[in-house]
């Protein structure tokens, strides 16, 4: 499972840096190139704008990753649990499954927590130095719903003929978007 995970992980990465550098390189009013890569000076504000909008699929899709990883493992252990005989045996694993699922997703929001202090104190010192005052435009909810038009690539198969070729899914196959019922 941890391979599975690291492998959808690693592509999820890689279509969503893709996506990130893609989207920083257009001007959202005229389709043209970013006027650092033509030598211009950027816009401040829209750079920070820019950063807000890859932060916040950056950290929804860890965030809905993480998520379905945590409930796809949950599911097997009560899977697992539900083939005991022992229906004493069956029960206390079932709440150990529930109490590592629930402690696993609060670790998460930890995590998620931390990653949004720190991307607030880096926009800060930012602003500090460009001299402006923009507020942050960090949505995690709007991520969610351009992550829903996101494909996953991963690789075609197991055999050394299959190496370089690739795959898609929809995102929704990995990434779980609500958070995971008891």
């Amino acid at each position: 499972m941890k391979n599975k995970g690291l492998a959808l992980g690693s592509a999820l990465a890689v279509a969503l840096i893709c996506t990130a550098s893609y989207a920083g390189n257009l001007n959202p009013s005229d389709g043209s190139t970013d006027p650092a890569a033509t030598g211009q000076k950027s816009d401040p504000v829209s750079e920070l704008r820019n950063q807000d909008g890859a932060f916040s699929i950056l950290i929804e899709a860890y965030r809905q990753l993480q998520s379905h990883l945590i409930q796809a493992d949950y599911e097997a252990r009560v899977g697992a649990a539900a083939r005991l005989t022992d229906l004493k045996v069956r029960r206390q694993v079932t709440v150990l499954a529930r109490q590592e699922r629930d402690l696993r997703l609060q670790k998460l929001y930890g995590q998620l927590t931390t990653m949004s202090t720190a991307y607030d104190y880096t926009r800060q010192r930012d602003e500090r130095e460009a001299g402006i005052d923009e507020p942050s435009h960090v949505d995690t909810a709007a991520a969610a719903e351009k992550l829903k038009d996101f494909v996953v690539l991963t690789p075609a198969g197991d055999s050394r003929a299959d190496i370089g070729s690739v795959k898609t899914m929809p995102a929704t196959t990995v990434l779980l978007d609500t958070r995971p019922s008891p």
